[in-house]
């Protein structure tokens, strides 16, 4: 049932490394400037971006900066077409819980080999859907929002504490089409989400293992992945020091 659970809520995620052309060398502001993008020009960027963080040619801050424009540059409609999300959302079984239903979606590559380098998942939820709130592990994503409204929660990630990890609250803000909600280990390494429309959907690509030398004092407990619980009281100085929790506890509090 433990696995069952888990493989519904992420599907069989093979995070490796995502991400779209992005020259650190060239103009920045002439690039976010430059013409739409093609669905497949688009997955051509994220795939060479995948790259650029898993190698360390970029930040995972500066991979952020880079995935929210490159979102940016495409139609929502004609990535909606591209990634057949109208079938999905049909066909999509929701389940007893109050889970976000995930989905791997193929992305039109020109060169079908990438595919294997970076995650590509439809999030489904249902009014009330969540997320649970969770921390991460060598890893980078980015959540595009394409139908309906999320609210999401994001939290800087400051120390790693004995039982739990203390938390700078950054955002609580309902997100609509259109909008990138990224993370990384330097801003807003903890999120949680939750569907605050009949049906929404966002669009996340996952990548890592990345900075595979760096130490953390938690290890992840699945897919890079630690649950927490940002409910409790804040302190005096209004950052969270959140105990860590199973992945059952965090879906029977959260879902």
């Amino acid at each position: 049932m433990e696995n069952s659970r888990r493989q519904f809520l992420f599907g069989s995620i093979q995070m490796a490394a995502w991400y779209g052309v992005f020259q650190l060398g060239t103009n920045r502001k002439a690039w976010a400037k430059s013409i739409r993008l093609t669905a497949q020009q688009w997955a051509d960027q994220i795939a060479q971006l995948a790259s650029d963080v898993t190698a360390g040619r970029l930040s995972g801050e500066e991979w952020q900066s880079a995935i929210e424009r490159l979102h940016t540059r495409i139609p929502l409609a004609d990535l909606i077409k591209a990634l057949d999300v109208d079938r999905l959302v049909r066909e999509t079984k929701q389940p007893q819980e109050r889970l976000a239903v995930v989905q791997d979606v193929p992305i039109p590559l020109t060169e079908p080999q990438h595919d294997q380098t970076f995650g590509h998942k439809l999030f489904v939820y249902r009014r009330g859907d969540s997320t649970p709130p969770h921390a991460h592990n060598h890893l980078v994503s980015a959540h595009l929002t394409l139908r309906g409204n999320i609210r999401a929660r994001t939290f800087n990630r400051l120390q790693d504490l004995e039982r739990s990890i203390l938390l700078q609250p950054t955002s609580d803000r309902s997100v609509g089409p259109g909008h990138t909600v990224s993370m990384s280990d330097a801003r807003d390494n903890v999120h949680w989400f939750e569907g605050i429309a009949d049906v929404s959907v966002t669009f996340d690509v996952p990548v890592g293992p990345i900075t595979p030398k760096k130490k953390y004092g938690h290890p992840a407990q699945v897919w890079s992945q630690i649950y927490l619980d940002p409910t409790v009281p804040a302190r005096g100085d209004g950052n969270i020091d959140a105990p860590l929790i199973s992945f059952e506890d965090a879906v029977r509090k959260f879902a």
